[in-house]
């Protein structure tokens, strides 16, 4: 089966689209359930974290109607958290589910590519 173009650009656009609603919809569950964090409360570390991360979301918000802004919006932020965790601790984060992060913003941008704009 061979994938013509426009399907390609369909498959990366809602893939990017849907795995971004996902995260987006997983960080409010669990804000939700453990209530937002008091940013007066946060020391300095923890809040260039948070701004980076909300950052993320915000792109992963907008990649549904900018492809471009919102797919690098999305994956700055993540980027950003990486390099501010690196910093501040002296090592990269750990685990599996962070990095899944990165998804949308690259998926947005490749849809991006496809399609030629």
């Amino acid at each position: 089966m061979r994938l013509d173009k426009p399907t390609l650009v369909a498959i990366a656009r809602w893939s990017a689209r849907l795995t971004g609603a996902f995260l987006v919809g997983l960080v409010l569950v669990i804000a939700t359930g453990e209530g937002p964090p008091n940013p007066f409360a946060l020391t300095g570390r923890e809040q260039a974290l948070m701004a980076a991360f909300v950052a993320s979301l915000a792109g992963m918000v907008l990649l549904w109607w900018r492809e471009l802004a919102g797919g690098l919006l999305a994956l700055g932020g993540v980027a950003g958290s990486y390099a501010i965790h690196y910093v501040t601790s002296g090592g990269w984060p750990r685990g599996w589910t962070f990095p899944l992060f990165f998804l949308p913003g690259l998926l947005a941008l490749l849809a991006w590519r496809l399609r030629g704009k």
